[in-house]
């Protein structure tokens, strides 16, 4: 979901709330949730934070023994699948190896995005429009379309997604989940 990221498609995004046994409780329009009648759950991400998107990567050769952490952030870095032009580019040899997404350190990221609203709310309260500001491209009615039929199979098209990404928590089990909506940054200020 990068490219869809890069090229603004993608502006909405949901993370599972953990534990699940939550109780949610709206004040003035937020929803405040708790574990249990004293313990708050806070939110991953805040209104105005600029957050970095995280991407596979690669670096010179010469840094391949290295933790993430130890990598000098203007290391020159490769991006293979992220959506940019230059993402296909032939690698040169003095790359190396592809390294996961989950350990791309800020300084070396390329991408972020700023949050500008976040709410709490169950997965398949998912509507319309909002399941194209996931970054789904929505399928066209036909002519000759039932209209519920075509909203069902765009949401059929988010719960694969989501089932791929989330599979301890599919769409049928209909989890409580954070609703970020972001704008994406020209650079990461």
């Amino acid at each position: 979901m990068i490219q869809a990221i890069v090229e603004g498609r993608k502006t909405q995004t949901r993370r599972v709330i953990k534990p699940q046994s939550v109780h949610v409780e709206v004040c003035s329009g937020e929803a405040i949730l708790y574990k249990d009648a004293d313990n708050e759950i806070p939110w991953r991400y805040k209104v105005g934070e600029t957050v970095y998107i995280k991407e596979a990567w690669r670096v010179l050769k010469e840094f391949d023994h290295l933790p993430p952490r130890d990598i000098p952030v203007d290391t020159p870095a490769i991006y293979p699948y992220g959506g940019d032009p230059e993402d296909d580019i032939r690698i040169p040899d003095c790359y190396g190896r592809l390294r996961s997404p989950l350990h791309l350190p800020e300084g070396i990221a390329r991408h972020f995005i700023k949050i500008f609203h976040v709410r709490a709310e169950r997965l398949q309260e998912i509507g319309q429009m909002d399941i194209s500001r996931e970054g789904i491209i929505l399928q066209k009615l036909k002519p000759d379309e039932d209209y519920y039929y075509h909203i069902q199979l765009n949401r059929n098209a988010f719960a694969e997604l989501w089932n791929s990404i989330n599979p301890k928590y599919p769409w049928e089990s209909n989890p409580w989940v954070f609703l970020y909506e972001f704008v994406k940054e020209s650079n990461g200020s």
